[in-house]
């Protein structure tokens, strides 16, 4: 996926159509401060990576809270 933000509304629609278990995208394009906008209601962040410089690139790893023991 590039560039989170434009497909952010889409994939959360289809998470929530789909009821996965996780969650995993790369190429996200997102820094750090831009973290807290990328939240799905009942998941839990387990990994990330974002770049230290430029924009592209990134890795999120979600994991739904329920599965967590």
């Amino acid at each position: 996926m590039q560039s989170l933000t434009s497909s952010l509304n889409r994939l959360s629609a289809l998470v929530n159509e789909q009821n996965v278990d996780a969650i995993a995208l790369t190429e996200h394009w997102r820094s750090r401060t831009q973290q807290q906008v990328c939240y799905f209601q009942g998941y839990e962040l387990l990994s990330n990576f974002y770049r230290l410089k430029g924009q592209y690139g990134g890795s999120l790893i979600y994991c739904r809270e329920s599965l967590k023991g």
